[in-house]
């Protein structure tokens, strides 16, 4: 990706008229190699790496009723995991966020089918950043009066002790609870327990689970069971039939054209990051390192 961004900087600085017109293209090599026995298969990304290991793991897991019946048969089962992945992708993006997911999800408002659209943060006087008041709200007047309360224990409050995030995942994650439902799963399956909620069969094996994510969980590693997985860091990795046939060959390669659709935005980025002030590009590594999926040194 460094050299593919040097690359883009150049032709961005002294040749803008191809991307102008389209004429860029970036290669999208697979990100990884799976291999079963004597089949092989290349995978794009994460996401597409989860899929496939519930497709493999999903035959041999059954959720148990109380008797020891099946709970879910397999075409419901596989629509459970579709919605448990999303719902992992939000939890994954809350913690990024410094936000806990179980704290999240005991605000559901059931009765309005809601979730808090915002994170509210007080600093006190004085105090470290890490150490600041955290809240959940609603609304904006459910907002008004936590600074409200927190003023009239503190004092007035400046822009930097009071601040605010709005929750943009909040509306996805209340139709994934509405889906869930439907299921016949309330939101307390998504909370985790300290003792087992849930029994999970695996080839004749119990296993206890205590939320109803370690179900998604469950399966993929299920899933990965005899399964050797590769992740290409870059296409150095791969032999030259390897890269033939899954980036060059041109009926079966998958290219990404370069658009200009911000112009002025795109400036500012390539300024950032490829210019020669130190501390902006501090500034955004900073903003930006949580964000990171995937970390190859």
């Amino acid at each position: 990706s460094h050299i593919r961004t040097l690359l883009l900087t150049f032709f961005y600085r002294q040749m803008p008229q191809l991307i102008e017109k389209g004429y860029v293209y970036i290669a999208q090599p697979p990100l990884y190699k799976i291999k079963r026995k004597k089949q092989e298969r290349y995978i794009d990304n994460d996401r597409h790496l989860t899929q496939v290991l519930i497709e493999m793991g999903v035959e041999d897991v059954r959720l148990l009723k109380p008797d020891g019946t099946p709970r879910l048969e397999n075409g419901e089962m596989a629509e459970v995991l579709k919605i448990l992945e999303e719902v992992e992708h939000v939890a994954g993006a809350m913690a990024r966020k410094g936000i806990d997911f179980d704290t999240y999800m005991r605000r559901y408002d059931a009765e309005n089918h809601r979730l808090p659209l915002y994170r509210v943060r007080v600093l006190p006087p004085g105090a470290d950043p890490a150490n600041a008041e955290t809240h959940l709200a609603f609304t904006d007047e459910e907002m008004r009066r936590i600074r409200e309360e927190a003023e009239s224990r503190m004092g007035p409050l400046d822009p930097s002790q009071f601040t605010w995030d709005e929750l943009h995942l909040s509306p996805g994650l209340v139709k994934q609870v509405a889906q869930l439902k439907a299921h016949g799963f309330g939101i307390e399956a998504l909370l985790r327990s300290p003792a087992p909620v849930f029994e999970a069969d695996v080839d004749g094996r119990p296993v206890p689970l205590h939320a109803l994510g370690d179900l998604l969980s469950l399966v993929r590693e299920t899933g990965r069971r005899g399964l050797a997985i590769q992740r290409y860091k870059g296409l150095g990795e791969m032999n030259p039939d390897q890269l033939w046939e899954t980036t060059l060959e041109p009926t079966k390669r998958k290219l990404l054209q370069v658009t200009l659709e911000d112009a002025v935005r795109a400036d500012q980025i390539f300024t950032i990051l490829m210019g020669d002030e130190v501390e902006p590009r501090r500034a955004f590594i900073e903003e930006n390192a949580l964000n990171v999926r995937n970390l190859d040194i």
